[in-house]
């Protein structure tokens, strides 16, 4: 799990990853502050989000072995959150 979460997150720009990283932050921060801290339009930074939220999907809609709605709801959880770290790490 964790060398597809590493296969998937490989493939952001670092932009995509922190506006990722930044939206699963508790509280998230909004997409008016990402905007800001990276210098983008808010528009642009919500349609980036976006488009990281449907190629998780397709990536986890493809993947090998059995699709994600046949395993534990815990898996899909899991890949985010190791999506998340690699994230994080790559912010640094």
């Amino acid at each position: 799990m964790d060398a597809l979460a590493a296969q998937f997150a490989g493939g952001l720009d670092q932009a995509s990853g922190k506006i990722f990283l930044w939206r699963l932050e508790e509280p998230p921060l909004t997409f008016r502050e990402i905007a800001r801290a990276l210098a983008l339009p808010e528009h642009k930074v919500y349609a980036t989000h976006r488009q990281t939220v449907r190629a998780m999907q397709s990536f986890v809609a493809n993947w090998p072995g059995p699709p994600l709605a046949d395993l534990d709801g815990g898996v899909g959880l899991y890949f985010i959150e190791a999506v998340r770290k690699i994230c994080e790490k790559n912010v640094r």
